[in-house]
């Protein structure tokens, strides 16, 4: 069987909010499952199974339960503050791309069973100070995703939009700037559409659950770069490839990298004249220090 659920919000209630069984093809958009007294979604037997724009909150198990399933494709979701795991899967080959993840559970934010395949990239894990939790662990994925605090509104409450000193969509339809801005704006995916993004919308689309909508926070109006790599810590040894976001600027400017081995007591150029396009292949090797403090940026 084959279902197409849009702009549904499920809050509370004594069982899980959506259940899929034995399902192919079936596409979620705008579904809201918040505060419920089990899982928020479950996914069991099923394949090609599409999430764009899906919100799982505070619920009191997990956020997502997948199990048996093939071609899971989590798109612009946010997943947040689940008791136990934020996202579990079990046997599963799955995808998550521009999507949220910030983890206040008791278990870790993504279970990603041994015998499960994962893929994705321009995500934001986020735990905050006091909590724990691992990544999916799958070799070479994530390159671009962020580790920062995606600064919503009141996630708590929740209203996932992005905080914004451009300019945040209240409920009543207005508009507040805020004194911070959230990393997630314009660090999406470069090939998401975002045309359907509020100006000034930096021509590319937010991370999170309001992409490419008219109730998507808006972009900084100057020049702006962040450091994406690492932003969690890690351990980098041999030759490593760092990331980095940026706005405002011509595809022509260069940039310098530094790194610091002394957390950040002094630095040493890494390299310069870096097309601000592009990466940096770290040659850990050169800087001929082992450290449990280095810094880039």
């Amino acid at each position: 069987a084959r279902c197409v659920l849009e702009n549904v919000r499920v809050r509370g209630g004594g069982s899980m909010g959506v259940y899929v069984e034995d399902c192919v093809s079936n596409e979620f958009t705008a579904v809201e499952v918040g505060r419920g007294d089990y899982t928020g979604m479950e996914l069991w037997d099923s394949f090609d199974q599409k999430l764009v724009r899906v919100t799982l909150w505070s619920n009191a198990w997990d956020g997502l339960y997948m199990a048996d399933c093939t071609n899971v494709r989590l798109e612009s979701c946010v997943i947040a503050h689940n008791s136990s795991f934020d996202i579990s899967a079990l046997y599963c080959r799955w995808s998550m791309s521009n999507s949220i993840v910030y983890h206040t559970g008791v278990g870790i934010a993504v279970y990603n069973a041994a015998s499960s395949v994962y893929e994705g990239d321009h995500n934001n894990f986020f735990f905050p100070s006091g909590y724990h939790g691992t990544l999916p662990g799958t070799s070479g994925q994530d390159r671009h995703s962020l580790a920062h605090d995606p600064l919503f509104a009141d996630s708590t409450n929740g209203d996932f939009h992005l905080r914004s000193e451009t300019g945040r969509r209240l409920a009543d339809g207005s508009w507040a700037a805020d004194g911070v801005h959230s990393p997630c704006i314009d660090t999406a995916c470069p090939s998401l559409p975002w045309a359907n993004e509020p100006a000034p919308n930096g021509a590319r689309a937010n991370i999170g659950c309001h992409a490419n909508t008219a109730d998507a926070s808006k972009s900084r109006t100057n020049a702006w770069i962040l450091a994406t790599s690492f932003n969690n810590g890690g351990r980098l040894s041999g030759t490593t490839e760092v990331f980095w976001a940026y706005g405002n600027l011509s595809d022509t400017n260069r940039v310098r990298i530094d790194c610091s081995l002394d957390d950040g007591s002094t630095w040493q150029v890494l390299a310069s004249n870096v097309s601000v396009q592009a990466s940096q292949v770290w040659n850990t090797m050169l800087t001929a220090t082992s450290t449990p403090v280095a810094r880039w940026r």
